[in-house]
């Protein structure tokens, strides 16, 4: 799509993402073109001391630089994000949480340069100030007080099982209040600057209701804050800037690769694929409409509605054979999943070619200029973001793009969403029997049901909002259900590591539940059609066995051995071999499927079952 012509014929909304490609695509330009846009860069948002002699302390001011970085989406102190108000549907309000750190989760800190990927950022950041003409000595100086002051930030960040309750979170404060809790910052100015920075008409004033969701962060961060000379406390802020060096040239892009594989454990991607997923990145809807032309069918839409229907049939009645719940809360649950909506391949408004040529203006691409329209894109989120507070909400609104291989769960719209993208195979496929997109999709859309009763899931009500829709007795069932999963899952090893049953319970759920609704839903069928369809040929298997097969096909994966400790410490989802046999082991469908002996290892006595 990206790669064709652009010709006369051509809408504005197809120009441009072709155009951005091209201009991604131009190595030989972004080296030509060398380090100076990113100096520019720079001088939009300040000095940074490790490139500037000049730096003075004097003239430094926290707020203003954080203001500038934040115009940038880069929140290297603390994040501030809009979105609708977890407990009241028809509110938005801005939410404060942690620092956004260069490594991501604050775990890969816990043992400071002990761990290998520490020590790789380290060598990045050095290794590019070196690239930008900074003296090694100097840049490895500066680096380590960095990379010093950012281990002492990650200290002071929860992991991620304390932060998953989420009603301890929700701490609702005034502007005026945070400014008497944490006066290290000038909170009313950082807020109206940073919305009047990007061009939006929205007042902030000091009785403006914040959502903090890291009330201790913030206080211990005012105390590290106030014993950290101010010089290192800019390379650090200014550091995070160095990710957009990506965007250069190809010793560059070098550099940032072999930073990515040393703390990821990922190959690096070729420049095609990456430029593409940076043109979709920039142009969502622009690359999500050009692509549901060329390859989304009505029919799949039409498909995977009525498979909707079933899962969610089958998960009502999952619900009516509960045997831990009491009927009252059963009512809750069911008002719940009769509420959900579901979005199908792609939003209407993708259709509308005026609203499409009109939408990204502001990032008109340049093909001699790669960096400026990543840039271009980032302020113009920033200021879509800061818009939203003051309006309405849009329910139709698709929180991810058509162009996305991902499926989703909106926990604060209650719905499931489905994107274009990712209804294709190995997923799904027209051409595939009903046992085989049964299997695959079936369960996905199982996976995305079962999350609206997830840990999670199970605190926000019909509409999404933050309530106790349970009953105290329920509450403990279901918590006791729970820790069947946290130990079952806890207690695999992988190729050496431990996984994570906590971190992992709220997709193990899903999967568990997921693979139950669409294999009842999958037999459901079969009793509506009137008996089997025919069986796969070349395979000497019964239908049921092709939809166990299929399923546990979808999570094949391969796995480089440094990218494994990264699934196990940062993803939510348990390593995909094991999301298969956690599964399978629970299911009795499975176990007579495949008529495994009693107390064999495919088919343990003691099963963990939620849904």
């Amino acid at each position: 799509i990206l790669e064709s012509e652009i010709t006369v014929a051509d809408e504005e909304y197809q120009k441009q993402p072709k155009i951005f490609y091209r201009a991604c695509m131009d190595t030989a330009k972004l080296d030509e073109r060398g380090s100076e846009p990113f100096f520019k860069l720079v001088e939009t948002i300040g000095k940074y001391p490790s490139l500037d002699p000049s730096w003075n302390e004097t003239d430094f001011n926290l707020d203003n630089l954080l203001v500038k970085l934040s115009r940038l989406a880069v929140m290297p102190l603390f994040t501030m994000d809009i979105g609708r108000d977890i407990k009241v549907a028809t509110q938005t309000k801005i939410y404060l949480s942690d620092a956004s750190l260069g490594l991501g989760a604050a775990l890969k800190y816990k043992t400071g340069r002990n761990d290998t990927r520490v020590r790789s950022y380290e060598k990045w950041l050095v290794d590019t100030l070196v690239l930008l003409g900074v003296n090694r000595s100097e840049a490895e100086q500066d680096v380590k007080e960095v990379v010093d002051f950012e281990i002492a930030i990650a200290k002071l960040v929860r992991s991620d099982v304390e932060k998953a309750d989420i009603a301890s979170r929700y701490n609702l404060m005034t502007v005026a209040m945070l400014q008497s809790k944490y006066p290290w910052l000038k909170w009313q100015e950082f807020f109206q600057a940073a919305a009047t920075e990007t061009g939006t008409n929205v007042y902030i004033s000091i009785e403006e209701q914040i959502i903090n969701f890291e009330p201790i962060f913030l206080e211990k961060l005012g105390i590290l804050l106030a014993k950290t000379p101010k010089r290192i406390v800019a390379n650090y802020l200014m550091s995070h800037v160095l990710s957009f060096t990506s965007a250069l040239g190809s010793k560059f892009v070098a550099l940032f690769d072999q930073f990515s594989k040393e703390t990821q454990g990922t190959d690096p991607k070729p420049r095609s694929e990456r430029c593409v997923s940076e043109a979709t990145s920039v142009y969502p809807e622009s690359v999500s409409r050009m692509y549901v032309d060329k390859y989304f069918s009505e029919a799949a839409k039409t498909y995977i509605d009525e498979m909707i229907k079933d899962l969610t049939a089958a998960f009502s009645d999952l619900l009516d054979e509960n045997k831990w719940m009491t009927d009252e809360t059963k009512k809750e649950a069911h008002a719940k999943l009769k509420a959900m909506r579901s979005k199908v391949g792609y939003p209407e408004y993708i259709k509308d070619n005026e609203r499409l040529n009109r939408l990204y203006i502001t990032i008109a691409a340049r093909e001699d200029q790669y960096i400026e329209s990543v840039i271009a894109f980032r302020r113009y989120k920033v200021t879509e973001r800061n818009r939203s507070l003051r309006e309405p909400i849009d329910k139709d609104r698709w929180p991810v793009h058509a162009a996305v291989v991902n499926a989703h769960y909106n926990v604060l719209t209650n719905e499931i969403i489905f994107p274009a993208a990712f209804l294709q195979e190995p997923v799904y496929s027209p051409e595939y029997p009903s046992s085989m997109n049964y299997g695959a999709i079936g369960m996905i859309i199982g996976h995305e049901i079962t999350h609206g009763f997830d840990t999670t899931g199970s605190t926000y009500n019909a509409i999404g909002e933050h309530s106790n829709w349970w009953t105290d007795k329920d509450k403990e069932n279901f918590k006791s259900l729970t820790e069947c999963f946290v130990n079952q899952y806890g207690c695999y090893k992988w190729d050496g590591y431990n996984l994570d049953g906590q971190r992992t319970l709220g997709e193990n759920i899903a999967d568990n539940g997921g693979l139950k609704q669409s294999f009842r839903a999958y037999r459901n069928l079969v009793k509506r059609l009137g008996g089997e369809e025919p069986r796969l040929p070349g395979l000497n298997l019964n239908n049921n066995k092709v939809f166990f097969l299929s399923f546990a096909q979808v999570w094949c994966a391969k796995y480089r051995e440094e990218h494994k400790k990264e699934v196990i410490e940062s993803d939510v989802h348990t390593a995909s071999p094991y999301r298969v046999f956690g599964t399978l082991q629970n299911s009795q469908d499975f176990a007579d499927t495949f008529q495994c002996p009693p107390e064999s290892r495919m088919n343990p006595t003691r099963k963990c079952v939620l849904w």
